[in-house]
């Protein structure tokens, strides 16, 4: 496993336990801004780490397929081109205050994370550990019940 391989896995990684933790103390938005940013950092990270371990390690740029890629990338052009074509375009590019998940780099994120996890579903090991994700889970919430 090479070291773009241990990005692109730890990146998956930390977005999945650190989304509902991260907070920014320098936001005035406690919630969603937060998790935007985090989503877009950790997601680009993966994203470019992947494009580098096709081009410098496979030597090769390729994209398995599968039938609901092209659905995800009409709708991710759809996006673009409301952007593009927007009245106000700030507001659809970065989303409106209050609301930051509604902009085009939300939407991108979300579907550069799509190819991601679909892509390179081999790194992530999900075997094993759901049994014990499940007990810590749920004495979380037993205890957010109580308090």
């Amino acid at each position: 496993m090479t070291i773009l391989d241990r990005v692109i896995k730890y990146s998956i990684y930390l977005l999945t336990f650190l989304t509902p933790l991260f907070f920014l103390p320098f936001s005035f938005e406690a919630f969603e801004f937060n998790k935007q940013y985090l989503l877009f950092f950790l997601v680009s990270l993966a994203f470019f780490a992947w494009l580098a371990k096709m081009a410098l390690v496979d030597k090769e740029l390729r994209f398995k397929r599968t039938p609901l890629d092209f659905f995800v990338l009409g709708f991710l052009a759809v996006g673009i081109l409301s952007a593009v074509f927007s009245v106000d375009q700030t507001s659809s590019l970065y989303g409106f205050y209050g609301r930051f998940s509604n902009g085009l780099i939300g939407l991108l994120s979300l579907g550069a994370l799509y190819f991601l996890g679909f892509k390179n579903a081999s790194l992530v090991e999900f075997s094993g550990g759901c049994d014990k994700l499940s007990g810590h889970f749920r004495s979380f919430s037993q205890v957010g019940l109580f308090t």
